[in-house]
């Protein structure tokens, strides 16, 4: 955009820009009924940053643990839905919970032209709340809202300071306002400080200026203070928005300003780059998170956080910055995230089977949903959870894992609201073939991709028939209903080895040789009709009665 100052702004002496011209600040105080408007006020300077941390709990953080090259990860600081509107009143609200804070100031914006930096353009609005103005800027800019909340607060504390001035407001981001120079007049705004502020972190990150910060990759001597004689520290620049933060503010903390986060370190301390890596670890958790991390921390706290189910968070989630899926362990559960999947808590009944069945590297694989309850009237109430590889159900029964082929055959069957009802084990498995028990009946599957269901009366009778290990071995078919008028209705599934027969005389496995005979007088249709019981043997000579007759072989 022509006439934006190009390369350092906040404190870096010795470049010489125009800036364009900006729009004036119209401010009104939301129930108060005052307002006030003004020009520019070319003697006002913003010293904020070089203060110390206002009001925030510090006590979770080491000054040890300040990365001087790495403070802030690209995709936390250029994340562009990193919260929504009604997001960001909510957190302002929460900052000053009393009044008169920025939460109900409502302010003019311009109109911005589309430009590489902020694509889309601004639309100019009369009055417009702070939140507001932040969401269409994330948007549009692709600075996360949480940046520019941390920088309205390192800058000028307005995140929580009550009544504002208009000094402060019109310097709110200490945009184009160097240490040694009074703020520049055609930045001055409160509008026009947050967009130009993100205007020019895109900048910085899309034309890489030329400044005393080198390329990212390189080292930079970075200063302690303004006052040379203070020295300073070689520092390898991780990452665009780090860089963007050193080239804002050129200045990193030294031992004393680490040593006491919350106050005054000495007379060669720096605060600016520390304090907004303070503020943003105690609003929004670790600014050196990935996309899995930072999807675990908003399901965490969509969740209660340590409060909620999962409880307080046992280690690291070891989610770096390119990892394409990670895991965070709670008491009581855990997150697990992946970029095909999306960030889910596994907890409760459902969390000990999870682990038992191999966590996201077994069959069942990452979560793909929250869980749910279900109520039930047929088989009483339960619930689940989806998986990439299969659901875990519990219930009354207990919580179970359902995968593979006979996941697939209980959801033709309506899954816990059909005939099958809720999942009564797990599943047990000879070889490749696998059964398992329901309320309703039992499953058998023979390979990854086929399945049976057994129902009713054919399950005692397949387990009677020795089950996958008997001469039956697995169903080769659905269960089918027979009318038969000479010998009575009944019904019939076939197995590898034979075939079950159901009728008013009861459920019997007819197999092997004399399964041959039956069928070649006709079967169930015959003049034998159906059987009447199941097989006897002594030694090699079996004998099986039907209505009507005998059967040797």
């Amino acid at each position: 955009m022509a006439g934006r100052l190009l390369g350092a702004t906040r404190r870096l002496v010795g470049i010489v820009a125009v800036l364009g011209t900006a729009g004036l600040l119209a401010i009104s105080i939301a129930g108060g009924g005052a307002s006030t408007s003004g020009g520019s006020v070319t003697a006002l300077t913003a010293s904020a940053d070089e203060g110390v941390v206002a009001t925030t709990s510090t006590s979770a953080l080491s000054g040890s643990s300040f990365e001087r090259g790495d403070i802030i990860s690209d995709y936390l600081f250029f994340q562009k839905d990193a919260m929504t509107q009604a997001q960001i009143q909510t957190f302002l609200n929460a900052e000053c919970p009393t009044n008169n804070c920025i939460n109900v100031i409502k302010s003019a914006s311009t109109a911005e032209t589309s430009n590489a930096e902020c694509p889309g353009g601004y639309t100019a609005v009369a009055s417009e709340t702070t939140a507001a103005i932040l969401y269409k800027i994330e948007q549009i800019c692709g600075i996360s809202a949480k940046a520019l909340l941390v920088t309205l607060q390192k800058e000028q504390g307005l995140v929580t300071k009550q009544n504002p001035s208009s000094g402060a407001l019109r310097a709110a981001m200490g945009y184009a306002c160097p240490d040694t120079a009074p703020c520049s007049s055609s930045s001055l705004g409160f509008f026009r400080q947050i967009y130009d502020a993100a205007w020019q972190f895109q900048e910085y990150r899309i034309n890489a200026p030329n400044s005393s910060i080198d390329p990212v990759g390189q080292v930079s001597a970075i200063r302690y203070s303004p006052n040379a004689s203070c020295g300073a520290v070689s520092v390898r620049i991780a990452d665009q928005a780090t860089r963007g933060l050193y080239i804002y503010t050129p200045y990193t903390p030294n031992a004393a300003a680490l040593a006491n986060l919350g106050g005054t370190g000495d007379g060669c301390s720096s605060y600016g780059n520390r304090n907004f890596w303070v503020y943003w670890s105690d609003w929004f958790g670790s600014p050196l998170l990935g996309a899995g991390g930072d999807a675990i921390n908003s399901e965490y706290a969509s969740d209660g956080g340590a409060t909620g189910p999962l409880g307080a968070a046992v280690g690291d989630s070891a989610c770096g910055l390119t990892s394409t899926s990670c895991t965070q362990t709670y008491a009581n559960g855990a997150i697990y995230w992946s970029t095909s999947t999306g960030a889910y808590a596994v907890d409760g009944a459902i969390y000990a089977p999870y682990i038992a069945a191999g966590g996201p590297t077994g069959a069942l694989g990452m979560p793909t949903g929250d869980s749910v309850t279900v109520t039930n009237a047929a088989h009483g109430n339960g619930g689940g959870q989806q998986f990439a590889g299969g659901t875990i159900y519990t219930s009354t029964a207990g919580a179970f894992a359902v995968t593979a082929a006979i996941k697939a055959e209980y959801t033709r069957e309506g899954s816990n609201l059909g005939t099958l009802g809720w999942p009564t084990g797990d599943r047990a498995c000879v070889g490749a073939s696998c059964t398992q028990s329901f309320q309703g009946g039992e499953i058998v599957s023979w390979s990854s991709t086929a399945a049976e269901s057994l129902l009713g009366g054919y399950v005692a009778a397949y387990a009677a028939a020795g089950g996958l290990t008997g001469a039956l071995g697995h169903p080769t078919g659905e269960q089918v209903i027979v009318t038969n008028a000479a010998h009575g209705n009944g019904g019939g599934q076939q197995f590898v080895g034979g075939t079950l027969y159901l009728s008013a005389a009861g459920t019997f496995a007819v197999s092997g040789a004399i399964k041959k005979a039956y069928s070649a007088a006709g079967g169930n249709g015959g003049k034998l009709g159906w059987p009447t019981a199941n097989q006897t043997c002594a030694g090699t000579a079996c004998t099986q009665h039907f209505q009507g007759g005998t059967l040797t072989g």
